[in-house]
């Protein structure tokens, strides 16, 4: 952003190429120092973020221990102990009343807390299995975003696309010969939705000069690479987030409800009208490129894009109501249905700047947005950009 000023300011002021390029030099500089200023708070709080969810992989397997029963004696008896007994018995053939009683007795003690202690060990071993898979989806989503590396707007736009296609992709290899029919449904929905997403993104650099502006504009030149590993985490955790719901239903191994299905409706309906929201808008801007849209979708909400992403992860929230098993697996729902919100307002505000930039002078669009709800129709929300801290 500091060197685009620049440029601008020099294209408008005749300079010799000498002193075009020593201005260049310094604000090259500036940028770099700024960048690195701002990056520090962000790059502690990343570090927290990942310090957290390495501590839930691991810290939970290795800490987390389930209360054995007392005996009627207040001991705690184990399983050894049991067995071995249990073994003397039967080595020195009792055969007597008492000596039945007594091996039935302790039969019975050990078949108590062997069933037990089996149900902890259980309990245990599937909370690991959960974070082992959550690790995995995770390292998917981390290695499919790392396309940003190239373009640092990629971690948001076609990694995001694409690393939601893989963690479906991942979960349907995963889980392979376990699935109901609502659960294979959901993936496809998911791997769908990311292609098209990320596919149209591309597409769209390819095709569109002003696009490839947009993102030139936007991309930052001098991010340090600090910062660039930092957004990367994040957003891999974001993604991981946000599709653990599909997860935890997949683990569970509950049968499909109501819940699953309300959800898969509004992850479909979602995915159309996003569907249907970019390519009114290319078809729009095809007739017309210098012009607002205000058809289709866009009569009823201005920014249908982003509403049907809202309406694609409310589905996945809420398909898992009936599955979430402790606190954990809300929080991490919770989070990562936050976390996609909070970008979908932020992307709001931020287009509502740009339009308002390009088209603030037009009447026309000065009517539009007095009449047409920002982000969600019905909703009497026109304008989020006075909210500063929304700034992803």
């Amino acid at each position: 952003m500091i060197l685009s000023k620049y440029e601008q300011i020099m294209n408008k002021v005749e300079l010799s190429e000498e002193a075009r390029q020593r201005i260049l030099k310094n604000s090259e500089k500036a940028a770099v120092k700024y960048s690195k200023k701002t990056a520090k708070p962000l790059i502690f709080k990343t570090i927290a973020a990942a310090a957290c969810f390495v501590l839930f992989v691991t810290g939970v397997m290795k800490f987390t221990r389930i209360a054995e029963p007392e005996s009627s004696g207040s001991q705690v008896l184990s399983d050894t102990y049991e067995e071995n007994a249990l073994s003397r018995e039967q080595d020195e053939g009792i055969s007597d009343a008492s000596g039945a009683d007594t091996a039935g007795q302790v039969s019975t003690q050990k078949d108590g807390v062997s069933d037990i202690s089996g149900s902890d060990r259980f309990l245990i071993t599937e909370v690991k299995q959960m974070n082992y898979n959550l690790l995995i989806i995770f390292l998917v989503a981390l290695v499919i975003s790392a396309v940003g590396f190239k373009m640092y707007v990629y971690f948001f736009s076609v990694g995001y696309g694409f690393s939601v296609a893989g963690i479906g992709a991942a979960l349907i290899w995963m889980f392979r010969g376990k699935m109901t029919p609502a659960a294979i449904v959901m993936c496809l929905l998911l791997i769908f939705y990311g292609i098209r997403l990320g596919g149209y993104l591309l597409i769209r650099e390819l095709h569109s000069t002003a696009y490839r502006k947009l993102l030139k504009n936007e991309s930052k030149s001098s991010v340090p690479l600090g910062v660039k590993c930092a957004i990367w985490i994040c957003c891999a955790l974001l993604y991981m987030s946000e599709c653990a719901p599909l997860l935890f239903r997949l683990e569970s191994g509950r049968p499909d409800d109501g819940f699953v299905f309300a959800g898969i409706i509004l992850m479909a309906a979602g995915i159309l009208c996003e569907f249907l929201a970019d390519l009114q808008k290319s078809r729009a801007k095809k007739l017309d490129p210098g012009r607002f849209v205000k058809t289709g979708l866009y009569r009823i909400v201005r920014c249908p894009n982003y509403f049907g992403e809202l309406l694609l992860w409310t589905g996945m929230l809420i398909s898992g109501l009936s599955i979430y098993h402790g606190v954990i697996q809300w929080v991490i729902a919770l989070l990562g249905y936050a976390g996609i919100v909070y970008v979908m307002f932020s992307g709001t505000r931020r287009l509502e700047i740009r339009q308002d930039k390009n088209y603030g002078s037009d009447p026309d669009y000065q009517e539009y947005i007095r009449k047409t709800p920002i982000l969600i129709p019905l909703i009497p929300l026109y304008s989020v950009k006075k909210h500063t801290w929304l700034v992803a």
